[in-house]
């Protein structure tokens, strides 16, 4: 797949804002278009700064998400480019914002019928993800996003995300290892 990537500078289409989180592989700020006043969400590494594994973690995202159709429960692509920041350049990620955080910052979800309406939604990007030959290897609470007022919820962080009709033994475990099944963290076949 070619890569579509422009420069963002000091005339650029889009300001950084605020961090709104942290992971292993990267920074997420809130970000709001110069052209539309958009909102929008921007997971960034430092190219000079950042280990190998970040920026491939970062470009593996980005590969695996233009690559996959657009789903209601998923969060969605929305471009990709390298920005230079002063004297720092970042490769961003744009993705949608969910002003609403994850599920993990949302607190007890008690209510029967919306823990149901979480896991069909969870469940039918799931399908999706695996319709279109990928696994994605890192599915836990901070990496399901709340939309609509909390009626649902789109998955979202697919840095560790992989191909599994190709050879996957001998690949590093990819993940958080708290939520890694004992097969990934064997660098045994993954599936769905």
């Amino acid at each position: 797949m070619e890569k579509q990537s422009i420069t963002n500078t000091s005339s650029s289409p889009w300001i950084r804002g605020s961090c709104i989180g942290r992971g292993c592989f990267g920074t997420v700020s809130k970000a709001v278009s110069k052209i539309d006043g958009g909102v929008f969400a921007v997971k960034s590494v430092d190219l000079a700064t950042c280990r190998p594994s970040q920026s491939e973690s970062l470009e593996n995202e980005i590969t695996i998400l233009r690559s996959l159709k657009s789903h209601p429960h998923i969060v969605r692509f929305l471009g990709d480019d390298v920005s230079k920041e002063g004297t720092t350049s970042f490769r961003n990620l744009h993705l949608e914002y969910s002003p609403e955080g994850d599920v993990s910052n949302g607190g007890i979800v008690v209510d029967e019928t919306l823990l149901r309406r979480y896991a069909w939604c969870l469940v039918s990007a799931l399908g999706h993800v695996h319709s279109n030959g990928i696994v994605h290897c890192d599915v836990k609470s901070k990496n399901v996003l709340v939309v609509n007022g909390g009626s649902s919820v789109k998955l979202a962080d697919f840095g560790s995300a992989m191909e599994f009709k190709k050879p996957t033994a001998g690949i590093a475990p990819r993940g958080s290892p708290l939520w890694m099944a004992p097969e990934a963290i064997r660098g045994e076949y993954r599936g769905p």
